[in-house]
């Protein structure tokens, strides 16, 4: 009886939420013109302020889809803290659980000398692809950093097709 017990209390604590530390930051690169500072050619770090972050859990079988867990809400420095069971989770900005439709309507601007559509596929392809994946077995701190485009940050859209700064 006393095995039982045990193998019940172990059971029961691997199933339980791990309190999870999510920090986000959006990395801005230094793209040209006048001659940086050193600080300025290291780029520039700024926090994911008060964006919302889809977590999705990652199936056994790979041959399921994910599971939407939970929205998470970053608060102004770009953290969050809370629980989540353990697994492997996929982590995407709230912009890409819209539709195509939604995105563009969201992030295109017209084409012209300087910028350009990326076109759907590329689109479909940043849709699907995680910000970040993490595995959680117990308490942990997940550190993301999102990379800004040179003269589009995050629009998924948008690329720079106009004349490279020096």
């Amino acid at each position: 009886m006393k095995l039982f017990n045990l193998l019940f209390l172990v059971l029961l604590t691997s199933c339980t939420a791990q309190k999870v530390a999510v920090h986000v930051e959006v990395f801005k690169p230094y793209c040209g013109g006048a001659k940086p500072t050193p600080e300025m050619a290291r780029g520039e770090r700024t926090p994911y302020s008060n964006q919302k972050i889809a977590v999705f859990r990652r199936s056994i079988d790979k041959a399921s889809a994910p599971i939407l867990v939970k929205w998470i809400d970053l608060d102004s420095l770009g953290k969050w803290i809370g629980p989540l069971k353990p697994g492997t989770y996929d982590l995407y900005r709230s912009d890409k659980i819209l539709s195509i439709e939604e995105i563009e309507q969201k992030y295109r601007k017209q084409d012209n000398e300087m910028y350009a559509f990326v076109g759907e596929e590329k689109l479909r392809i940043w849709k699907s692809t995680p910000d970040f994946t993490m595995e959680v077995k117990e308490k942990s701190t997940v550190k993301i950093e999102l990379t800004e485009k040179c003269f589009v940050g995050l629009n998924p859209c948008m690329e720079y097709i106009g004349p490279k700064p020096r």
